[in-house]
C-alpha cells in the first residue's frame, strides 16, 4: 500500500476511536501512513493514546482506567491489512473474515466494565473474542516501544528471535523445533518406563488377579455370555420339566390328540391345513380369489410342517444339565458380587477387562518397547546435536552480520566512538530454541571494555541503539506498525535530529507513530496531532486534535521554546521542511 511519495507501508493503523477512556471523553483519529507524531504539554494525555492503541493488541485492560461517572470505555480500531497476506489468512481460518471488498481492513473493539473485569468485552470484526486471541493475532504485528523496552536486551529469547529473523533461519528452526518436540516427546516416555519398573511388577500382579476374577465370571472375551445370556441359560435349566410340558401341549395343538376324557381323536393345525388345501383345490376354478386362498393356505401348510419341526428340536433339547445350571448359576453369582465391589454396572466390567488386558499387554511388552525408544532416541539425539550445531554456526554468521550493520547505525545516530557487538556463545548440550546463548557487549566510549548493555548504557543511549536495531530488522520482520514512546529520552539537539531523520526512513517500510516532546523529532513526521486538556465546570477532558501546516508551526515552535518567539517560529519552518526534503534526497 502505496500512499506517500517512496513510503510503502506493511499495513497500518488507520482509525482509532477512543470513548470514556481516562481523561478522554469522546476522541475520534484517522491516521495516515510514513511517520505520526503526537505532541503536547506534559500532563496532557500522551500516555493515555498508547494504552488505548495497547488495549488493541491484547494488553489487560484496567477498571479504573474507564472515566469517572461512565458505566464503561469503548476503545475502537480499524487496521488495514493489505499488504499481510497471512495474518489475513490466519485469521480468516480463525473464523475472522477480512475481504478485499471492505480494503483488508480490521476492526477491533473492546468495551472495559468500570465495575467488573468478567463483563469486559472483545469483538474482532464483529465477532465475539478473547483477550488471547487478540493478542496472538495483532501483538506480532503492532510492537509497542515504550521506556523500558531495554530489558528486553537482556531476555535471550527475544535476542534470538531477532537473530534468527536477521539471519533467515526461520524454517531451519521450524524444522529444529519439529526434530527436539519429537526428542522431548521420547524422552518423557522413557523417563515414564524408567519410572514405572519399581512398581510395575506389583502393577502386572495386580491386573492379572483382576483379569482372572473377572474372566471366572465369564467376562473375557466378545464372544463371552452376557449377563442377559447367563440368566436366560440359569432360567431354561431350572425350568426342565415346565418346559416339556409346553412342548407337549404344542405338539397336540399342532398334530391332533386323542381326549382322554371323550375317547374321541381332536384335529390337529396339521391335518385342519391339509384338509383346507384339498378344498380349496377343487374349487379353484370356480375364480380368481379362490385361486388366491389356495396359495395361501398352501403356504401355511409349510409353516405349519416348520414350527412341528421346531418344537421337535426345543423337546429333544431339553435335557437336564446339572453343571451347566450349576456354571451359570456361579458366573451371575460372581458377576452380581463384582458389580458391587467395582461400584458399577456389567457394561463397564467389560470395558475395565478391555482396558486391563490392554495395560497388561503394554507392561509385559515394556522391555521390547523401551529398547526400541532407546534406539530411536539415541539416534534422534545425533539428529539434534548435528542441527543444534548447524543451527548455532549461522546464528554466528548472522550476528557478526549484524554486528556490523548495528554498529554502522549506533554511529550514525551519534554515538560515533561506541562500540557494540552480538556475542553467540555455544552451550554444552541443546534446548527448545538450539545450543545458543546471546549476549550484546557494549562501550560508549573508546578505552572502555565492552560490558553489558542493558547495565551500562544511558537511557538517551538505549532509546538510539533499540532504534538502530528496529530499523535493522524492520525489512526481515512481519512488523507493520511501531509506536515509539519515550523514543527521545535522554537525547536532545543533534542526536535528536539524527533519531528524527532515523524514525522518517523507517516510515518508508512501516507506520511508525511516536509520543515525542522532542520538536525535531515533530517535525520530521508527516502528520501530527496535539494533545492537550481542557477543565470545564469542574471536569478535565483531553483532546486530541489533528495540526495543519500552520498549526505545526506553532505548536514545533511551542516546543522548542526560548523568548524569542519569531526565532522560534522561523527555526520550525525549517524544520518542517527537512522532512520532504530528506525523502526526496532518499534514505539518509
Amino acid at each position: 500500500m502505496e500512499t506517500k511519495k517512496g513510503i510503502r507501508t506493511k499495513g497500518m493503523l488507520k482509525e482509532i476511536h477512543i470513548r470514556n477512556w481516562a481523561l478522554v471523553e469522546d476522541v475520534s483519529l484517522s491516521l495516515e501512513s510514513g511517520f505520526v507524531s503526537f505532541t503536547g504539554e506534559t500532563g496532557a494525555g500522551k500516555s493515555l493514546l498508547v494504552d488505548a492503541i495497547s488495549l488493541l493488541i491484547g494488553a489487560k485492560a484496567e477498571t479504573d482506567k474507564v472515566r469517572s461517572g461512565s458505566k464503561s470505555a469503548e476503545i475502537e480500531g480499524v487496521f488495514d491489512l493489505s499488504k499481510n497476506s497471512a495474518l489475513i489468512e490466519t485469521l480468516n481460518d480463525a473464523g475472522f473474515e477480512v475481504n478485499a471488498e471492505d480494503g483488508h481492513k480490521l476492526i477491533v473493539r473492546r468495551e472495559i466494565s468500570s465495575t467488573d473485569a468478567s463483563r469486559n468485552r472483545i469483538w474482532i470484526q464483529g465477532r465475539a473474542a478473547t483477550r488471547s486471541q487478540l493478542s496472538q493475532y495483532l501483538s506480532p504485528w503492532v510492537e509497542v516501544s515504550g521506556q523500558h523496552e531495554f530489558l528486553k536486551l537482556n531476555n535471550e529469547n527475544y535476542l534470538l528471535k531477532i537473530i534468527d529473523n536477521f539471519g533467515g533461519l526461520t524454517e531451519e528452526l521450524a524444522e529444529y523445533n519439529e526434530a527436539f518436540e519429537l526428542y522431548n516427546h521420547f524422552k518423557k516416555e522413557l523417563e515414564e518406563i524408567e519410572k514405572s519398573e519399581m512398581t510395575r511388577s506389583a502393577r502386572i500382579d495386580f491386573l492379572k488377579f483382576q483379569i482372572e476374577e473377572l474372566e471366572k465370571a465369564g467376562i473375557e472375551s466378545k464372544n463371552s455370555s452376557s449377563e442377559a445370556d447367563l440368566e436366560k441359560i440359569k432360567a431354561r435349566l431350572g425350568n426342565i420339566e415346565k418346559l416339556k410340558n409346553i412342548c407337549t401341549r404344542l405338539r397336540n395343538w399342532v398334530q391332533g390328540a386323542e381326549s382322554s376324557e371323550t375317547n374321541s381323536a381332536t384335529w390337529g393345525l396339521v391335518e385342519l391345513s391339509q384338509k383346507i388345501v384339498r378344498e380349496l383345490r377343487v374349487h379353484q376354478n370356480l375364480g380368481d380369489d379362490f385361486h388366491r386362498a389356495l396359495e395361501i393356505s398352501e403356504s401355511l401348510v409349510t409353516q405349519i410342517d416348520l414350527l412341528e419341526s421346531e418344537i421337535a428340536k426345543i423337546e429333544n433339547s431339553l435335557e437336564v444339565n446339572p453343571s451347566e445350571l450349576e456354571n451359570a448359576a456361579q458366573k451371575l453369582s460372581l458377576i452380581q458380587r463384582l458389580k458391587r465391589k467395582h461400584n458399577c454396572e456389567y457394561d463397564r466390567l467389560v470395558k475395565m477387562q478391555a482396558d486391563w488386558t490392554a495395560e497388561l499387554g503394554a507392561l509385559e511388552n515394556m522391555d521390547s518397547r523401551k529398547a526400541h525408544l532407546v534406539a530411536e532416541f539415541s539416534a534422534l539425539q545425533k539428529n539434534i546435536l548435528l542441527r543444534s550445531e548447524k543451527l548455532h554456526k549461522r546464528r554466528s554468521e548472522s550476528a557478526r552480520e549484524m554486528t556490523q550493520r548495528w554498529s554502522k547505525d549506533i554511529r550514525e545516530l551519534g554515538l560515533e566512538k561506541s562500540q557494540i557487538s552480538v556475542e553467540t556463545i555455544k552451550l554444552e548440550g541443546f534446548g527448545p530454541r538450539g545450543t545458543t546463548r546471546i549476549q550484546i557487549q557494549f562501550s560508549a566510549n573508546p578505552g572502555e571494555i565492552p560490558k553489558n548493555l542493558a547495565k551500562v548504557a544511558s537511557g538517551g543511549e538505549l532509546s538510539r541503539i533499540l532504534l538502530a536495531l528496529k530499523n535493522l530488522v524492520a525489512g526481515r520482520s512481519e512488523i507493520g506498525v511501531y509506536l515509539f514512546d519515550e523514543i527521545d529520552s535522554g537525547i536532545g539537539g543533534n542526536a535528536a535530529l539524527k533519531v528524527a531523520k532515523r524514525l522518517r526512513k523507517l516510515s518508508q517500510a512501516n507506520q511508525v507513530l511516536v509520543v515525542t516532546h522532542m520538536a525535531s523529532i515533530a517535525a520530521f513526521s508527516h502528520q501530527q496531532f496535539l494533545i492537550s486538556k481542557n477543565t470545564q465546570k469542574g471536569r478535565t477532558r483531553t483532546f486530541v486534535s489533528p495540526l495543519d501546516h500552520v498549526g505545526r508551526e506553532s505548536e514545533i515552535a511551542r516546543m522548542l521554546g526560548g523568548e524569542n518567539i519569531d526565532a522560534a517560529q522561523n527555526f520550525a519552518r525549517e524544520l518542517l521542511a527537512s522532512g520532504p526534503r530528506l525523502d526526496s534526497a532518499g534514505p539518509s
